[in-house]
């Protein structure tokens, strides 16, 4: 029985391994038609070229920015909506004086000052977060140098102007917080206070109220620290 089993195991072996060459062969020809030919062609080239072309970097600006041209006419009612927004500021009319201060800024996007504006009559109404982010905005667009309005505009007054509102607008912040017995975010927000008012009276010495802001933040700073 083991005579007989024998030629059939042979047989089979070599059944098996006769398309072992073969396949063999195929795959060396499939390997150099890959090397040698298809990098000649006029597809591969390209697809090449497209594999190895340099990915840029995830927070490259490809596009140049946009620059929006403002006309004379557009500038001229920029400032005049800004002069009625600050007049309904020394009266006490906020919601009127935001009004036109939006306004200006739609007129002229880059005048810093209108966002400014907006920060104080925010604040004085008691919205503390509309004011720190208009101030922000207006210190963002201060610190690009955008185009000054009018001789009037000093940028670093303005950006005094800004970081002062900002400050006060923290102040305020703050002592809400401490009214509403949050010691700890109040004197946060009290510290901050103190180094936006401090940065307002640096650019300018002779601003007398970031002087005083940046004097009662830190003053409440340290009384929520004592207590």
């Amino acid at each position: 029985m083991s005579s007989f089993h024998a030629p059939l195991d042979s047989l089979q072996a070599r059944r098996y391994l006769r398309p072992i060459p073969l396949t063999a062969a195929l795959f060396i020809i499939l390997c150099g038609f890959v090397a040698f030919v298809l990098p000649y062609t006029h597809g591969w080239r390209e697809l090449m070229q497209i594999k190895h072309e340099p990915t840029p970097p995830s927070n490259q600006i490809s596009a140049p920015p946009i620059i929006l041209e403002v006309t004379p006419q557009q500038r001229d009612q920029a400032l005049a909506h800004y002069a009625t927004g600050t007049e309904h500021l020394k009266l006490g009319r906020y919601s009127e004086a935001a009004t036109y201060y939006k306004k200006a800024f739609e007129r002229l996007p880059s005048f810093a000052a209108a966002y400014t504006g907006l920060a104080e009559a925010s604040r004085l109404k008691g919205d503390f977060q509309a004011a720190e982010l208009n101030a922000l905005h207006a210190i963002d667009q201060l610190r690009a140098q955008p185009a000054n309005p009018a001789p009037e505009f000093d940028a670093t007054n303005a950006l005094s102007q800004a970081y002062q509102t900002l400050g006060l607008s923290l102040l305020g912040r703050a002592r809400a917080l401490y009214a509403e017995h949050d010691i700890n975010m109040g004197k946060m927000e009290a510290n901050r206070a103190a180094g936006y008012c401090a940065e307002a009276a640096g650019l300018n010495p002779a601003n007398d109220d970031a002087v005083s802001c940046r004097h009662n933040a830190a003053q409440l700073a340290i009384n929520a620290k004592n207590g």
